[in-house]
């Protein structure tokens, strides 16, 4: 009695979610008070029952699946290694020209940027073909989303079925030597119950017709939720084909890889290249000296004044007087004439002579001494001008070792830039980030397929014949298991009933056959 009232009541069982109503049993611990054969019937049903709560999903992406085949790091990186290396040197022969050359000077200038196109170019192929290597398994794994699913979808119907065949052949192989004792306990109803008025002898013919109608009864419902399902919404424009991809991913990664370097010559010219200020009064090397103009200087007038001839000092003729006299009162006026004049003129003329010549001793001091100034100082503008000269090849000098290491370091830090690039491509599409990624992508297909199972019953059947119809068949076996001892002991006892022998047995038992089943089945 202790033993069947445990079986109707829920005692040693905890709680857990239920399709139908809310609750079915599940063992807390292992069936010891059973034998080793029906424990592990309902340890079967325990398990299958755990699949009452039916989810689909598909399995994780293995990143060995989706390793490229394409080049490795090192192989993308030596085009653009062997671009730095020229680029390098050219921009130091560049240099070095711009100390002769003009045009030289203007290349250096704009040097940052023509290194950030190449550096930039020689980048493009390696990480585009990476792109598309590294995505190729991805590609061919996306094509078969919409197959993959409906397999597995199919799936369900071979895993109940089997699930279902497996624990009813194990039960059958069970209940072969208990049959037996229900069958001669069905036939001894009458005086069993004369024993235990409480008796309750189980039908083993019901676990049978619960098996059978479970059978096919997800199948038809999930090759309709297989016809209706469409998957390709579920996969993302970028992964339907290459060329998507390479629109959509590919070529707004190079333009943000071309914006990067370009960012990068800006913000290292400002700081290492020369500006217009500083190159507006070079000096090439190699022209000869500028051939000095000395009129171009203050004191060229000076100069040319040491040019002029000299001045003459040879007093004007005398004036003749044209007075009527005889002749030898005018020969005689005239030579004391001329005698006198003679005498005025070399007295005049030797005064003259010595002014003359103390006027030009005195104008030729003054020309000597503003001719030699005038030579001081150009021969200091000549000084000063080599001296600028001088101090502008210095300056050229630190101006070229400047421009030397800033062409080597815009080269260093573009190349680290394009490797940067390189290895966050590489860093993306490893196997592992691509399986994260389809997983993630995997997700809304999942979701879908749920749906689908829903809105077609195939989650509410599964659901219905492992988790109600699963429930209620272990049930009955615990029911039946803990009966059969019982029903066995009350049969063995049935000779030893005072007043009941065997002939008073069978009389009771004629007088049940010929009430009719229904006078059977009220009397039990």
């Amino acid at each position: 009695i202790c033993i069947f009232a445990s079986i109707m009541s829920n005692e040693g069982y905890e709680k857990v979610p239920d399709v139908e109503n809310g609750t079915a049993p599940v063992a807390e611990s292992s069936y010891d008070d059973l034998d080793d054969d029906q424990a592990a019937v309902l340890k079967k049903l325990d398990n299958a029952m755990t699949m009452s709560h039916f989810d689909f999903s598909m399995p994780a992406v293995d990143p060995a699946e989706l390793v490229s085949q394409g080049n490795s790091f090192l192989q993308s990186m030596f085009l653009p290694t062997l671009t730095a290396v020229a680029t390098v040197l050219a921009g130091l022969a560049l240099n070095y020209q711009a100390q002769y050359s003009l045009w030289a000077e203007t290349a250096v200038r704009y040097f940052p940027y023509a290194n950030a196109l190449i550096i930039f170019y020689s980048s493009v192929t390696p990480l585009s073909n990476r792109f598309k290597d590294a995505m190729k398994p991805v590609f061919d794994k996306s094509a078969k989303v919409q197959e993959d699913v409906c397999d597995r979808v199919g799936m369900i119907t071979v895993q109940v079925d089997t699930s279902i065949d497996a624990i009813q052949a194990d039960v059958k192989e069970v209940l072969k030597p208990i049959k037996p004792i229900i069958d001669n306990a069905s036939s001894k109803a009458g005086p069993l119950k004369q024993m235990d008025p409480t008796l309750d002898i189980p039908d083993a013919s019901e676990i049978d017709e619960e098996f059978d109608e479970l059978q096919g009864k997800v199948g038809a419902k999930v090759k309709d939720a297989q016809k209706a399902l469409d998957l390709e919404q579920c996969i993302p424009g970028r992964l339907k084909s290459l060329d998507h991809f390479y629109w959509q991913v590919i070529f707004p990664i190079l333009i943000l890889a071309l914006v990067l370097q370009l960012a990068l010559a800006w913000c290292t010219t400002s700081g290492t290249m020369p500006t217009a200020k500083t190159t507006t009064t070079r000096y090439l090397r190699g022209d000869p000296y500028t051939y000095y103009d000395y009129e171009s200087y203050p004191a060229a007038p000076a100069l040319r004044h040491l040019k002029k001839e000299p001045v003459d000092a040879t007093p004007p003729p005398p004036v003749e007087d044209t007075k009527d006299e005889s002749p030898v009162e005018e020969v005689q006026e005239e030579a004391v004439q001329l005698l006198d004049e003679a005498k005025e003129g070399v007295t005049a003329g030797v005064d003259a002579a010595e002014k003359d010549v103390q006027q030009a001793v005195d104008w030729t001091k003054e020309e000597a001494n503003q001719g030699m100034g005038a030579i001081q100082d150009q021969v200091m503008a000549i000084q000063a001008e080599y001296h600028t000269k001088q101090l502008g090849y210095e300056l050229e000098d630190d101006q070229y070792a400047s421009q030397k290491k800033g062409i080597t370091i815009i080269v260093v830090l573009s190349y680290l830039m394009s490797l940067l690039q390189m290895a966050v491509v590489f860093l993306f599409t490893s196997p592992r980030v691509k399986a994260f990624g389809m997983d993630r992508g995997m997700s809304k297909v999942t979701d879908r397929t749920n749906r689908t199972l829903r809105e077609y019953g195939v989650t509410t059947t599964v659901e219905d014949i492992m988790g109600t119809r699963m429930g209620r068949i272990r049930k009955k076996l615990l029911k039946l298991f803990h009966s059969v001892g019982k029903i066995q002991h009350l049969l063995n006892k049935i000779p030893d009933i005072p007043g009941l022998g065997s002939g008073q047995i069978d009389r009771v038992e004629g007088m049940l056959g010929k009430a009719g089943s229904k006078k059977q089945r009220s009397f039990l």
